[in-house]
């Protein structure tokens, strides 16, 4: 990635602008809602992108996954939430 680092953001109201990609975006350097610095871009495919971020309340590093917004891809992404939140439930320490 360049030397100027982009922000993508999953919602318009992070101070985003549409692009023709269907991902919303921030301008360099902003945090998204305050409690994420996007850092870089770690990998995308057909539903979105994924970044590297950093919490700026836990201070901690994270990924964020940025779904495009056609709602097939958001149904999706919601099943996956669900499925996500499961495997927590019965693994909450990651250790199997």
């Amino acid at each position: 990635m360049s030397s100027k680092r982009r922000r993508y953001s999953s919602s318009p109201s992070y101070h985003g602008r549409k692009r023709k990609t269907d991902y919303y975006y921030t301008e360099p350097r902003r945090s998204t809602r305050k409690t994420n610095t996007i850092i870089q871009l770690l990998g995308q495919g057909t539903f979105g992108k994924v970044v590297e971020a950093y919490d700026n309340q836990t201070q901690t590093k994270c990924a964020i996954k940025i779904i495009k917004s056609v709602q097939k891809y958001i149904d999706a992404s919601k099943i996956e939430i669900r499925v996500l939140k499961k495997i927590l439930e019965r693994d909450p320490t990651g250790s199997k």
